[in-house]
């Protein structure tokens, strides 16, 4: 961590000098900056990195003549290192519901495809699906299609869980008729030490405090028939909050630990600041968007609020390491543009950092963004 970084984390972590900084930033007068139009902008990011075709929304209907409880769903690609342990932990759970499990070999070039197939063998439960390589949203996708339960579960193949997961998860489901179930989390890794993030039992809405992944949960699979994970997109469980959370009538959250996840240190989140495919940061709010318009949606203002955040730490943290200030203030230009037809602004209650951004937004004051981005 360099010098910048310790001092940033004092300031958001030490309420004293918290409000010094906030008075500080109140009293600048921020410049607004001559900066690329729209068009200009968006053809300096093409050049860069152009938007991926995938989209968010697909009609999937479901036969509600479900042949098991549950779908599992687990993409396979390059994880032949974990696939065993993975697997293992779904066919030792100790659950009273009934079971489907579908492997996903998303064209691994190692032997994950093999080793799917030699379980299969064993356990009628499960059922392999080979198919070209075509990334995560697309193998997911086709779990989904395939789907015979009226719960989804995604377990990525390099996490595994404990043997309990499956009959906290449904038990809960069916008591409550829940839409999304989630218990607690485990995360690990190489030279890492485990970390714990638990939850109390929460009835609920609308995915409130449920976390922003797919892993990890059960979801009915009706929430899936509307909206899909968008194809040849990072950061695609975005969707999550966006657009299957608001259409959740019930969700619970339960204090049992149900998921072990490994973080790997060669993995997207990691891996990608260097990488031009960061720009899907920005990407995948404009499909989020155009996915709400195409089936009429209103937009809350929890989303309103999270776009904020997505649209300036998430944008800055993931694609400053690009080292192009001229990326960035493009981007700068794009997500102002964006905030702006959608109305993003138009919400109460905004934190000190979102009404900074806003105003940013506003008045094209780059740095002012920039700021609040790093302090968020």
């Amino acid at each position: 961590m360099t010098i910048n970084q310790i001092v940033i984390e004092l300031i958001k972590r030490t309420p004293p000098a918290k409000k010094l900084v906030q008075l500080f930033i109140k009293t600048q007068k921020w410049r607004s900056l001559d900066l690329d139009t729209i068009s200009n902008a968006r053809n300096q990011i093409k050049r860069i990195y152009p938007r991926p075709l995938g989209k968010s929304h697909w009609h999937n209907p479901q036969n509600q003549a479900y042949q098991n409880d549950l779908t599992v769903i687990v993409p396979f690609y390059k994880t032949e290192k974990y696939a065993k342990k993975c697997i293992d932990s779904i066919i030792n759970q100790k659950c009273d519901f009934s079971i489907e499990i579908l492997l996903i070999d998303d064209g691994s070039p190692d032997n994950c495809g093999v080793i799917c197939d030699e379980y299969a063998k064993t356990d009628n439960r499960i059922k392999v699906i080979h198919k070209e390589n075509g990334g995560l949203s697309d193998a997911r996708n086709t779990g989904l299609k395939a789907a015979t339960g009226e719960y989804i579960f995604f377990l990525d193949s390099d996490d595994y869980i404990p043997e309990n997961t499956f009959q906290v998860l449904l038990e809960t489901a069916k008591k409550y008729n829940a839409d999304i179930v989630e218990g607690g989390y485990t995360t690990f890794g190489n030279n890492r030490s485990t970390k714990k993030h638990l939850h109390k039992f929460e009835l609920s809405t609308k995915g409130k405090d449920i976390f922003g992944f797919a892993w990890g949960k059960v979801f009915k699979t009706k929430l899936f028939e509307k909206f899909c994970f968008p194809n040849g997109f990072w950061f695609e469980d975005t969707i999550i909050g966006a657009l299957i959370f608001p259409e959740a009538n019930t969700t619970v959250t339960v204090p049992e630990e149900t998921y072990f996840y490994f973080i790997n240190s060669n993995g997207i989140s990691l891996s990608s600041k260097t990488n031009p495919k960061c720009i899907d940061t920005y990407y995948i709010i404009e499909e989020l968007y155009e996915t709400l318009e195409y089936y009429s949606l209103n937009i809350s203002n929890s989303l309103k609020s999270a776009v904020i955040w997505q649209l300036s730490k998430y944008i800055y943290n993931r694609c400053n390491g690009l080292k192009n200030e001229k990326t960035l203030k493009s981007l700068f230009v794009l997500c102002s543009e964006l905030a702006y037809k959608y109305d993003v602004f138009s919400y109460e209650n905004k934190t000190f950092w979102e009404n900074e951004i806003c105003e940013a937004f506003k008045n094209k004051q780059y740095y002012r963004w920039k700021t609040a981005a790093i302090l968020m």
